[in-house]
């Protein structure tokens, strides 16, 4: 699911659906890690313009990376 709404380009669906996920306690498989992680650096290189998207927080990193 997450992977569809990336590929579409629906970041705002992707984020509200990877935090639901994981705040629920679901465990992201290793896919989909890697493309939190891919994202992150992408958002981090093009100088936190998607920032807006994460709804105002300080660090995508914080939300979107899990720690499993």
């Amino acid at each position: 699911m997450i992977h569809g709404f990336h590929d579409k380009g629906r970041i705002k669906d992707f984020l509200r659906y990877f935090r639901e996920m994981t705040s629920k306690g679901m465990i992201p498989e290793p896919r989909t890690e890697i493309l939190v992680n891919s994202m992150n650096i992408k958002w981090k290189e093009d100088g936190g313009q998607a920032e807006k998207l994460a709804k105002g927080s300080d660090s995508l990193t914080g939300d979107l990376s899990t720690d499993v």
